[in-house]
């Protein structure tokens, strides 16, 4: 018997989870780690872009059709021999290359794959009608050596709000099949299922590096973030590279920038209290400005906050403006686009409260301007954001105006136009 199933149907949560991955060169496996996986794409020494661009698309298309390990070792072979790339134990023979190659498609397929049944099941009609959930050892396929530990996990009903789920998420280790599934309380009756209790000993079962929640960390800005932090520790070169492909991946979550969007519309308009605490990624800073900042940011990730999204569509007074509703709903696409102003304001000297800020900008149909200004982590910070240690450089206001109030020459442009 195989020790990995090889078919299995692509679904949209797991090819939206792969897509906006950012290509991140590395060195070692570890250059990256625990959640900063579920927003960076990487290959243990694979440091050309054109490499790592090639063996993503490879993973991305198994995942999109649902192609077998045999295809993609071919896919591999072929990548290999195009770039003369060697990046395994064994150098040079078809057994280390076979194990790489392995490594690389169970990993990429079954992390994309968990991640993506992880938006399924903590959609909020699933965690009402099944809130129970299973944990299933060998639910994606066989192991020829299969983890004692794993399978005494086999059967283990736990609510999905147990913290054991933070670090036992399947996957759980390199070649890990487990998986979850969700169960009502007529499901445990007719499957004759027990609730249990999370087992102790820690982390033991649990390989270095896979100690995270992939679902979860998904939708956390704080890995997003921690993502940003890496990217800008990397050489200059690797850095843009990286920044440069981030440009091109969407980066908020399945529509949930949209829906805080949404509801700080309807929220505005029904005159309820300002939300606070919900905070999101919006995009990364653009290849090249970083080295013309005269401060640089410790992570370049943007975020946005529902607070700052709420206040913007209230300043607006009484009925918000169309076109600012329709620039704020664009915001992290527009981010991305190459002709999006990006400037650099210093700030009034000695205004209170006056701090240095990025701005992006584009035109709008009737020839005024929408401007989005985000103040850089280590000059200012959301405080409900900072309380919770979350690391961004954040949306602090929008607003509509005219091309000469961009045009002051208190602006320095860095990319873009204006």
């Amino acid at each position: 018997m195989p020790d990995f199933r090889l078919a299995f149907r692509p679904f949209r949560e797991q090819v939206a989870f792969f897509e906006r991955k950012v290509n991140v060169p590395s060195t070692r496996w570890d250059d990256i780690r625990l959640g900063d996986h579920a927003h960076g794409f990487m290959v243990a020494g694979a440091t050309r872009a054109a490499l790592l661009d090639d063996f993503r698309n490879a993973i991305l298309r198994a995942i999109k059709e649902g192609r077998g390990f045999a295809d993609w070792q071919r896919d591999f072979e072929s990548i290999v021999a195009k770039h003369g790339w060697s990046g395994w134990t064994g150098e040079g023979s078809a057994a280390g290359r076979a194990w790489r190659a392995k490594v690389i498609y169970q990993t990429n397929i079954r992390q994309s794959y968990n991640a993506g049944r992880y938006a399924q099941l903590t959609r909020p009609e699933m965690l009402v009608a099944r809130p129970w959930w299973e944990y299933r050892h060998g639910e994606r396929g066989y192991s020829k050596n299969p983890r004692p530990i794993h399978q005494s996990w086999n059967g283990l009903v736990l609510h999905y709000s147990d913290p054991w789920w933070k670090t036992h998420y399947p996957m759980n280790g390199w070649g890990c099949n487990c998986g979850v599934r969700a169960h009502g309380e007529a499901d445990l009756k007719r499957l004759g299922l027990k609730k249990g209790t999370a087992p102790g000993g820690g982390l033991e079962g649990v390989d270095p590096g896979f100690e995270y929640n992939v679902g979860e960390a998904a939708r956390s800005l704080p890995a997003a973030t921690s993502l940003g932090q890496k990217i800008m520790q990397l050489p200059r070169e690797w850095r843009d590279r990286a920044l440069a492909d981030a440009m091109t991946r969407p980066v908020h979550w399945a529509g949930e920038y949209e829906a805080m969007v949404d509801a700080a519309i309807a929220e505005s308009k029904a005159g309820l209290p300002m939300p606070r605490g919900r905070a999101l990624p919006a995009g990364f800073l653009p290849p090249g400005v970083a080295d013309r900042l005269p401060v640089t940011p410790s992570t370049a990730m943007m975020g946005v906050v529902d607070a700052r999204i709420y206040h913007a569509i209230r300043a607006s007074k009484g009925t918000p403006d169309d076109e600012l509703v329709a620039a704020l709903r664009e915001l992290p696409v527009r981010m991305q686009q190459a002709e999006t102003a990006v400037v650099w304001d210093e700030g009034m000297k000695g205004q209170r409260n006056a701090h240095p800020a990025l701005i992006y900008a584009w035109e709008l149909p009737s020839g005024r301007w929408f401007r989005a200004i985000f103040h850089l982590e280590n000059s200012d910070g959301d405080r409900s954001m900072r309380k919770a240690r979350m690391l961004a450089n954040w949306l602090r206001t929008v607003g509509v105006v005219t091309r000469e109030n961009l045009a002051d020459g208190k602006y320095t442009l860095l990319s873009g136009r204006l």
